[in-house]
């Protein structure tokens, strides 16, 4: 098969021979002149970066790297990077790196025997995940494994997964063939593809999210890779730094990873040196500088300097600029000006003189100008400063207005007063005569008096006028007046709004509830988005219930009513169960009333442990016969109980209860005898549970759930099935086959398959759980039950985490313990024992 060759201006060229692409970058005289004939024994030096949801990290979820069993210099070491192919597979490829690093931890065999016993487990698992998961929430995953010892390198790849291999004298790329390429966790068992590769002295392996590639062709890898090792992983940064999720780790033969720093950077690299020592100096292997951050006190000095430096070559430019404006003919007078210098001067002295000569600066003034230094023409006040007011001439302030009086002058009132009583017309000889005269009746009757007040001369009420139309005093005060406006103001609004606001009979206000509540209820008919119709049917029933209040004996309030608590409860996933006994009255059993927070069944008898009372409670189920079985006695040795299980195959012969108190002991209790067992416990007894002859036990102070298998004649021999800190608030225990169910004591119940953790998220449900107890398996749909007395119910969730629906009873008020043996419900409320059945099947 022929060679293609395809060109690129960055490196020498690339060909594909036998589906692996090898890219030429710097072709080598003589290449074997540095390679030996053994691979690099020295430890790899470790690089990585990763953006998570956008965000940029250091060291990502999804690769790792782990050393197997064995001593310090012969343990096999493991690279690891995953991908999600899925949308919920992104996100669980951590868990995937986690699982296999602590398989490959436990292996010591062969590299290659490991490498396959990683993937089968690690696909194993996600494909029962997803044989148990929704749609949704199914994986798959990509898986990229580069394991090493004693100079032996295997690459294994399965589904989506590249490779690049930096030599000097060029790149090989690695990708699984077609066959190897199906993704983790599909339905069919998925194989690697194993390659042994020949890694030397300075060789580079980057592996990579496959997701790189759409913004980077190989020949821009090979090049990047090309690079001075400090800036290989900056550049990758900046070419994936626009992708949602993208994972690199870049592995260094020890050559190459002498120069992964800048120089100098040894002494300030955060968490050791270049060469992967401490700051204590013990070497450290495995080392990976840092990326993003660095402490290095020269960094703050080297950015200072630089700053200095442009500021200093701003400021020579200015002044090489500032002289060259004021000298050069060929610049314009206003930037020569602007400039300063003499051409600066010379225009002041210009306009100055000028000024002067006109008159309109005095020669002190020109002297002042001329001593002082120029200012700006945007100095002073902000009024001489605005450019819209210097456009306006000021103008001169007017004169003040002399007020004019319309009152007529005393001379005139004389006349009119004159003329008034002198019944005779006088000619204008007489009367000329008579007012120059001033005649004997001015003399003895003033006409005009003076007045000793200098305010005005004529007022229409004052004692000059010639007509009143309305006697003084006689109007009443204008406080009074306003006052009256709004009494008449009121009384109409009273007469005309009143009846309306205060009269209003009860039946009018009933017909307008009920209308209402019609209304609301017809529109949560038509709306489909479940929140807008819960608004209306809960608006609907606060109307109705106002209603009921006003009209008890109403029958269509009542019918509306009943429509609305059902299309609420359809929202909430209400249901009623088929049927509510009482099987016994425990009210008035021993000194004090029980209060049982766990109830176990098995054998046609229910076990009751009494915390207040401190004992066990059998309650036959055939005749509701009573008794205690156990009780704390430190004569016997026998502690306080706090957890109890049954055990269907004990070796008396008969199934029995098996008691753990706070002692951390463990009693056999049959025929009401209780013998204590061998019980090998490392920590605490949270609670326990039984499947066939084992025992579980779960301790929430280690974190851990353990399982025991009988031998000695007890238990003593524990292994841990379950750990991790989803076990730190863990309360109640449940197995149900090869799965664990624990419930916090704050409601939250979590599910663990393997080595798969679950955190039921209990999605679309109505009122969180606040108080779970212990998590019931149900129905034949893998659906779990959880009583909530909080909000006395019993809700029931889907195998995935999500709400299923809820059942509710008037009876399950004041519930305290709940246990499901063969499809029937036990259930401790108010004091008695019920009997539930949730169907009618």
């Amino acid at each position: 098969m022929a060679d293609a060759i395809v060109e690129h201006s960055d490196v020498a060229g690339c060909l594909f021979r036998q589906g692996v692409r090898v890219c030429i970058v710097m072709p080598h005289p003589d290449p074997e002149s540095r390679r030996t004939a053994n691979g690099l024994t020295e430890p790899l030096q470790i690089g990585q970066f990763a953006i998570v949801d956008h965000e940029p990290v250091e060291r990502g979820p999804n690769a790792g790297t782990f050393q197997g069993k064995g001593p310090a210099g012969e343990r096999a070491e493991l690279y690891l990077l995953a991908e999600g192919t899925t949308p919920a597979g992104e996100s669980f490829a951590g868990h995937v790196i986690s699982s296999a690093g602590q398989r490959w931890q436990t292996l010591d065999i062969s590299v290659t025997g490991a490498l396959r016993d990683v993937f089968a487990e690690a696909d194993g698992s996600l494909r029962e995940w997803n044989r148990k998961s929704i749609a949704q929430h199914r994986v798959r995953i990509g898986l990229t494994a580069i394991a090493r010892k004693a100079g032996q390198t295997i690459l294994a790849q399965a589904g989506p997964s590249v490779v690049f291999h930096w030599m000097p004298e060029g790149v090989q790329v690695y990708a699984p063939d077609e066959e190897f390429a199906t993704p983790l966790g599909m339905n069919e068992k998925a194989e690697p593809q194993l390659r042994r590769i020949d890694v030397r002295t300075g060789d580079r392996l980057l592996l990579i999210s496959t997701a790189a590639l759409s913004e980077m062709d190989d020949n821009i890898v090979a090049g990047i890779l090309g690079l001075p090792a400090d800036t290989v992983l900056p550049n990758l940064f900046r070419r994936v730094r626009s992708l949602r999720d993208v994972t690199a780790l870049l592995l260094a033969g020890e050559s190459g990873a002498q120069s992964m720093l800048p120089p100098g950077e040894s002494d300030g690299v955060i968490g050791g040196g270049a060469d992967g020592t401490e700051r204590g100096g013990e070497a450290r292997p495995g080392f990976q500088p840092s990326l993003f951050i660095s402490d290095r006190a020269e960094d703050d000095v080297a950015v200072a300097r630089r700053q200095i430096m442009a500021v200093t070559e701003r400021l020579r430019a200015r002044e090489a600029v500032q002289p060259s404006l004021a000298t050069s003919s060929a610049v314009p007078a206003p930037l020569r000006r602007a400039a300063g210098g003499e051409e600066f001067r010379g225009y002041i002295e210009t306009r100055t003189s000028a000024s002067v000569g006109a008159g309109t600066m005095t020669p002190g003034r020109y002297l002042a100008v001329q001593a002082e230094p120029p200012k700006s023409e945007h100095t002073g006040s902000r009024r001489e400063a605005s450019f819209s007011r210097s456009l306006s001439r000021r103008r001169a302030a007017a004169p003040p207005v002399r007020p004019v009086s319309d009152a007529p002058l005393a001379a005139e009132m004389a006349a009119d007063r004159i003329a008034s009583q002198q019944p005779v017309a006088l000619s204008s000889t007489g009367v000329e005569s008579l007012v120059s005269d001033g005649g004997a009746a001015m003399e003895t009757t003033p006409l005009v008096k003076v007045r000793s007040s200098s305010g005005g001369r004529w007022r229409p009420d004052g004692p000059l006028s010639r007509r009143e139309l309305i006697p003084a005093g006689s109007l009443p005060p204008t406080w009074m007046i306003i006052a009256a406006g709004l009494a008449v103001l009121l009384v109409v609004v009273g007469f005309i709004a009143g009846p309306r606001l205060i009269g209003r009979s009860d039946d009018e206000r009933f017909i307008s509830l009920v209308n209402d509540a019609e209304r609301n209820l017809a529109s949560a008919r038509a709306l489909q988005d479940p929140a807008q119709r819960r608004e209306a049917l809960t608006a609907a029933q606060a109307q109705l219930l106002e209603a009921r209040g006003l009209a008890p004996e109403s029958t269509e309030v009542s019918r509306l009513l009943l429509e609305v608590t059902d299309g609420l409860n359809q929202l909430d996933g209400v249901r009623a169960p088929a049927k509510v006994e009482a099987i016994a009255d425990l009210r008035q059993f021993g000194e004090r009333p029980l209060t049982p927070d766990t109830i176990v069944a098995g054998g046609g008898q229910l076990f009751l442990l009494d915390g207040s009372g401190e004992q066990v409670v059998e309650v036959a189920l055939d005749g509701g016969a009573t008794r205690s079985v156990y009780k704390t006695d430190a004569s016997l040795g026998q502690g306080r109980p706090i957890a109890i299980a049954y055990y269907e195959t004990s070796d008396v012969g008969a199934p029995a209860l098996l008691v753990a108190d706070a002692n951390k002991k463990l009693w056999l209790v049959s025929d009401r005898e209780a013998r204590q067992l061998p019980f090998a416990v490392t920590g605490g007894v949270t609670d326990i549970a039984t499947r066939g002859q084992e025992l579980f036990v779960l301790d929430a102070s280690a974190k851990a759930v353990f399982r025991m298998a009988p031998s000695d004649g007890g238990f003593v021999s524990p292994s841990k099935v379950a750990e991790g800190d989803d076990l730190t608030n863990a309360a109640r225990l449940t197995i149900d086959g090869d799965e664990i169910f624990t419930s916090d004591k704050d409601g939250t119940i979590h599910r663990f398959a393997g080595k798969l953790a679950l955190t039921m998220s209990t999605a679309g449900i109505d009122k969180p759980l606040t108080a779970a107890r212990r998590a019931s398996p149900v129905g034949e749909d893998g659906e779990v039950a959880v009583l909530d007395p909080a909000n006395d119910r019993i809700v029931v969730l889907r195998r995935d985490g999500t709400f299923a629906y809820q059942y509710r009873h008037a009876d399950f008020a004041a519930s305290a313990a709940m246990a499901i043996d063969s499809g029937v419900v036990y259930l401790f409320s108010g004091g008695y024992l019920r009997q539930v059945t949730l169907t009618t099947d």
